[in-house]
């Protein structure tokens, strides 16, 4: 976990991070699976909802919380600060199961049209999708080896040239 000292900022925002950590461990508890935190949310698509979408939907329940306490100054059920939190949440799970889905699509588009190493170009290029050595053997069935030896290739050909 990043510290104030490490990275700067502002204190209370990095310990607002923290507390959204906590509850997002101690929540996936209750809803997720051990092999996936994200469980209940990836359930939407059991009615044919993306699971980043179904995050965002549930996002949005929240928001509409928010602008209840906006228009009547109080809210029944749980604090203003529980909705707060609940946003931060599900925004970063929707983020997180977005960016699976992009890598899924470049994968499924790319293991159709091109060779591995092609994808693999692809994929190690992609900037805000990152894919773990797993992640390409998974989409990719290439043992990690093999990836380590054809990213120092890919990295070789990326390197500025030297005069």
């Amino acid at each position: 976990m990043c510290t104030f000292a490490e990275h700067g900022g502002d204190r209370r925002f990095l310990e607002k991070l923290e507390q959204i950590a906590e509850l997002h461990s101690v929540k996936q508890h209750d809803y997720g699976v051990d092999e996936d935190p994200f469980a209940n949310i990836r359930a939407s698509r059991d009615f044919g909802v993306e699971p980043w979408v179904g995050a965002v939907i549930r996002l949005n329940d929240k928001v509409t919380r928010i602008k209840s306490f906006l228009k009547k100054g109080e809210l029944k059920n749980e604090p203003i600060v529980d909705s707060f939190r609940d946003v931060a949440v599900y925004a970063l799970i929707a983020w997180i199961l977005f960016e699976e889905e992009v890598r899924e699509k470049i994968a499924d588009h790319d293991a159709a049209n091109v060779d591995a190493y092609q994808i693999l170009r692809r994929l190690s290029l992609e900037p805000d999708v990152p894919l773990t050595p797993d992640e390409v053997a998974k989409y990719l069935g290439i043992p990690i080896a093999e990836q380590e030896s054809r990213m120092e290739e890919i990295l070789k050909e990326h390197q500025p040239c030297e005069e």
